[in-house]
């Protein structure tokens, strides 16, 4: 049996979306870049960081940042390496780093580059929001005067420019335009819209992005990224606000890892994008992805994480485990998957689980008798709700292993 029809779904379940003028965006992974900006519990190497690298392309990642080398010759040195390795893994996969409007910084992403070979983006950004510009006295015309010394040196290197607002939704539609127009007047090809601080919801998010198609890119033939940060909890919501809006690329990072409470968290943004755009993902690659990072990051999996956290395809509430079980006994392992979860297991490997606690009934006992190989009773079902409801937690199998052999040796 194939990975589609273990998956398949011969039921209707109701969805609200109307989903026929959305296209697929592509995703960029800024986990090597942005992610490693978050407090780590440990910093990954570079044979790290090239195994990661081989999970995200299994996975089906399309574009990465790859690093802001101006920062150290040891960054330039490893972004130059992942640039490499990701052209030799996915020749034409698209490559980025993050440059300030600073010609040197452009130099290093040209250095890059050329020592590696393959094209790599420049993502030159300014800060432009009133509290930016205070606080570092700048103004607008010197952004526009820098930015656009920027991107020409760009171009004239042979250089693809995405250009980037930093804290661009926090900033005044007069000073986005007057920095976009000018970039694209001057070679930019690709432009980001960052949330830098995570205070969009869908309405601004969506707002924004119409912005950006009605009054800078006006039918001009670009790409339009959503970076987003997760600061108000809203994170993958924006990022499919901005998707339907027109963004055409969006930044994620494995867990959501990344400055403060972090970016797009990787795992439900695909998993959304599988229902609302279609399959394109190899999802089941996700368990070994989250696994192999949280052990290279020192990042522990939540167990309520979205999409590939131990709970989420596990219950112990009495009246999801009836259900679940019926459908079992139907012979129905789409709709057993189905009945009680957001999102299949099956798609990534896993299964629906059932546990017993204090909010259990019968139906979550004769679940674990039968994963467990025990003989389901009456007599078992009381005695291990009567033990989970007086010890007041979810019970392990060896104490659900223990009541059975008692029951068995009287």
């Amino acid at each position: 049996m194939n990975a589609t029809e273990q998956t398949e779904r011969t039921f209707p379940l109701y969805d609200w979306g109307n989903y026929e003028n959305l296209t697929r965006p592509t995703v960029l992974d800024t986990t090597l870049r942005d992610g490693v900006q978050s407090l780590l519990g440990r910093y990954p190497s570079l044979d790290e960081k090239l195994g990661l690298m081989d999970l995200l392309i299994e996975l089906g990642i399309e574009a990465f940042d790859i690093g802001f080398p101006v920062s150290s010759p040891k960054h330039k040195r490893q972004a130059t390496r992942l640039a490499e390795h990701a052209a030799a893994k996915k020749p034409g996969i698209r490559l980025a780093c993050l440059s300030r409007s600073k010609i040197e910084d452009v130099q290093a992403v040209v250095d890059v580059s050329q020592a590696a070979g393959v094209a790599v983006e420049a993502v030159i950004f300014v800060a432009s929001s009133p509290a930016r510009l205070l606080v570092e006295q700048w103004n607008v015309g010197e952004l526009m005067k820098w930015s656009t010394k920027a991107i020409e040196f760009a171009v004239k290197e042979g250089i693809e420019v995405n250009f980037a607002c930093e804290d661009a939704t926090r900033s005044e539609p007069e000073t986005l335009r007057a920095l976009y127009k000018p970039a694209l007047e001057h070679g930019a090809t690709r432009f980001t819209l960052a949330d830098t601080v995570g205070v969009c919801n869908v309405v601004s998010t969506t707002r924004i992005v119409r912005y950006f198609h009605e009054n800078i890119i006006q039918g001009h033939p670009m790409g339009l990224d959503w970076h987003g940060h997760d600061d108000r909890g809203l994170a993958v919501a924006n990022a499919l606000a901005a998707v339907a809006a027109g963004a055409t690329c969006v930044h994620t990072t494995v867990f959501g890892m990344g400055e403060r409470c972090g970016n797009i968290a990787m795992e439900p943004l695909l998993a959304n994008l599988h229902y609302l755009c279609g399959e394109h993902y190899k999802l089941d690659v996700l368990p070994r992805l989250t696994e192999y990072a949280s052990t290279i990051f020192g990042e522990t999996v939540t167990p309520r994480h979205s999409v590939v956290g131990r709970n989420a395809y596990t219950t112990a509430a009495g009246i999801h485990a009836a259900s679940i079980l019926k459908a079992a006994q139907l012979g129905r392992p789409d709709l057993s998957a189905n009945v009680y979860a957001g999102f299949d297991p099956r798609l990534l490997g896993r299964k629906t689980e059932v546990q017993v606690g204090p909010l259990s009934g019968s139906a979550n006992v004769k679940w674990k008798a039968s994963q467990l190989g025990l003989t389901f009773s009456e007599d078992l079902a009381a005695q291990v709700l009567d033990v989970a409801r007086k010890t007041d937690r979810i019970l392990g199998d060896d104490e659900i292993r223990k009541i059975a052999d008692s029951l068995t040796s009287t």
